[in-house]
């Protein structure tokens, strides 16, 4: 995701860890306003801020 920019050094790892962050807690507030499926909205949310324990420590890992 970082090559076509050509990064490097910090803002290397600065991409590859903000590209594996979860998804923000924002999206879930928004779809409870606006009831654009909720139920989904926050499972993914919980979801990925669940296995992003996982990712960002093999990404903290490998960068």
């Amino acid at each position: 995701i970082v090559i076509p920019f050509g990064l490097t050094g910090i803002e290397r790892a600065a991409g590859i860890l903000q590209a594996g962050m979860p998804a923000a807690v924002l999206a879930t507030i928004i779809a409870l306003e606006h009831k654009l499926i909720p139920d989904f909205v926050t499972t993914t949310v919980l979801f990925s801020t669940v296995v992003s324990l996982f990712t960002l420590t093999v990404l903290l890992a490998v960068i």
